[in-house]
């Protein structure tokens, strides 16, 4: 009788078929390729494995030995990836380097060709008759944790006053007629004579997912230019940019949805030069701003925000638009150049949006810098008591990707969404009590935690209270932890608590414990538990208690015979607790 047994136990999935050996470099030499070399002992550059893949077509890939920590100095040009789809996976963009020598540009993708490239560094491209100094794509480019930095698109040419058209290299670290995506990959530190110094885009599609724009230069559009075709950028940063005439982060001209993104500290213009649109600039085809922060940016001209050329409409919805000079908003056409989705912030009322819910405060309390707030990017967080917080319209803020801020914190935390790219996080205190030595001093600890799905650890301080009287105020150490001895004395049981105030965009909370003193028996209560997923916004004082012991399912085996199924489940306890809010 035939017998089939499935297994699975701890989510355990079934076992796929071995995908087929990658090619490994084992060197970081470079030279004319030479593919008998990937085989045996012999050394396997980098080109001999991307000519054996080209050559072999279908899909392929290429891994790093642990021992190229290197750079890979190229000197026999670029590297040209043809007729395959071909994934490259670095050990680490700190280690996995991929350098142009100044002397050609980085990486080549012909048209029908795809490239996936993760975990690496492409650095020092020169695309010096051409465009694109780190990467040329006219085929299908998906960088994946990457950094892309100080490669330039150097032919002569641009000039101050060049747009829409300009002679000289566009795309100082990408040129991408094809399709292009981007997720977590910091483009940074690169140059262009004429324009994208960033990223310049020249048709098909682009995608950019939690990215950073950071430091690049041109003549115009520092950080991306949408040329032509089709935009989406989404939990982006542009920041520092600068451009020596218009637009210093973002120039579109195609089909452009920017959401949950930040554009701050961005330049455009040089004296005597026009320097429109800082941080972004309008000059055809559509744009969708949706809960964006676009906040201290400089143009030398005006429209230092946001700039919409004569004819065309800015769509912008939940998005705050601040403290950009001469003015937040601009256009050189006459009459009405955004359509308000509603709820925005424009602080100066350049931008002329006048829908349901937008509002002109003087002061949207954000942070000074962008900064480490959790997530893949840098933020600027909103201060406590910011009027941007639970102002958004929740309409354009809950599906799809404008249901997580930039962090990719789920939205609303509060009772509506907040204006912005930023939505303040929910936080949970917890309390603890120890007293080793009967009689001994005690020591009380806060630990303060924000969503488990989110990486930046609040900051602030917690004030500590004995039966509702101030003991002690202490900051949060970077862990977001504080504490303070006493010698307890009270014959009857206290009650401790640490009141949370926030200074990194977290909301206050507040967490107690009931305490009996060590009098020779009893124990130090267990250490508090993680907080849930999808936390509340609920700051009133629990007081964490040991729950009564548990089971939950661990795992089972479905064993088959015949046309009969016998399902055998596992077991175990699981303490639970209360958590403190």
């Amino acid at each position: 009788m035939p017998v089939v047994m499935l297994l699975a136990y701890a989510g355990l999935a079934p076992t796929r078929a071995a995908a087929a050996a990658p090619y490994v470099v084992n060197t970081n030499a470079d030279g004319a390729a030479v593919p008998t070399d990937c085989t045996g002992s012999n050394a396997c550059t980098l080109r001999d494995a991307i000519s054996l893949a080209n050559t072999a077509g279908g899909t392929n890939s290429i891994t790093f030995a642990a021992t190229v920590t290197s750079p890979i100095v190229l000197n026999a040009g670029t590297l040209t990836v043809a007729g395959e789809n071909l994934t490259i996976h670095g050990l680490a963009s700190s280690t996995t380097v991929i350098d142009g020598n100044n002397a050609s540009n980085v990486f080549t993708i012909s048209s029908g060709a795809t490239l996936t490239l993760s975990e690496a560094t492409v650095q020092h491209g020169a695309a010096t008759t051409a465009n694109g100094g780190g990467f040329a794509n006219a085929g299908t480019l998906n960088l994946l944790d990457d950094d892309v930095t100080a490669n330039s698109a150097a032919a002569s040419g641009g000039g101050p006053f060049c747009p829409p058209i300009c002679s000289g290299s566009s795309g100082g670290g990408i040129a991408s007629s094809g399709t292009l995506t981007l997720t977590r990959t910091t483009v940074s530190g690169n140059a262009a004579t004429s324009d994208g110094g960033g990223i310049d885009i020249t048709g098909g599609t682009a995608t950019l997912v939690q990215s950073s724009f950071v430091q690049n230069t041109a003549n115009f559009a520092a950080g991306v230019f949408a040329r032509f075709g089709t935009l989406t950028a989404s939990q982006d940063l542009f920041d520092g940019n600068a451009a020596t005439s218009w637009s210093g982060a973002l120039m579109t001209e195609g089909n452009s949805v920017v959401v949950n993104s930040t554009f701050f500290n961005n330049h455009s213009g040089s004296t005597g030069v026009y320097g429109w649109g800082a941080g972004v600039l309008m000059i055809g085809g559509s744009l969708s701003l949706v809960n964006d922060t676009i906040v201290d940016n400089t143009a030398t001209d005006t429209g230092g925000g946001l700039a919409v050329w004569a004819g065309s409409v800015a769509s912008v919805t939940n998005t705050v638009i601040s403290g950009s000079s001469p003015t937040n908003c601009y256009s050189n056409g006459v009459g009405t150049f955004t359509s308000s989705g509603g709820n925005n912030d424009d602080t100066d009322n350049s931008c002329l949006l006048t829908a349901s819910g937008d509002r002109h405060d003087a002061d949207p309390m954000a942070d000074t810098t962008v900064r480490s707030n959790g997530g893949p990017t840098q933020t600027l967080a909103l201060m406590p008591g910011s009027p941007l917080i639970a102002a958004g319209s929740d309409a354009g803020c809950t599906t799809g990707a404008q249901s997580l801020d930039q962090r990719g914190v789920t939205r609303p935390q509060g009772a509506h969404c907040d204006i912005g790219a930023f939505e303040v996080s929910s936080s949970a205190t917890y309390v603890t009590v120890s007293q080793p030595a009967a009689g001994g001093p005690v020591t009380i600890t806060a630990t303060v935690l924000g969503p488990s799905d989110l990486s930046g650890t609040p900051q602030g301080s917690v004030a500590f209270t004995k039966n509702g009287s101030p003991l002690a105020s202490q900051s949060l150490s970077g862990a977001g932890t504080a504490s303070m001895t006493l010698t307890e004395t009270d014959a009857a049981d206290p009650t401790f608590a640490a009141v949370y105030t926030p200074t990194n965009g977290f909301f206050a909370s507040t967490g107690s414990v009931d305490f009996t003193p060590n009098n020779g028996s009893s124990t130090p209560p267990p250490p508090p538990p993680p907080p849930p997923t999808s936390p509340t916004t609920s700051a009133s004082p629990t007081t964490p208690e040991t729950g009564a012991a548990g089971s939950e399912l661990l795992g089972f085996v479905l064993i088959c015979i015949g046309g009969m199924a016998v399902l055998v489940g596992g077991a175990a306890p699981v303490a639970r607790r209360e958590k403190a809010s």
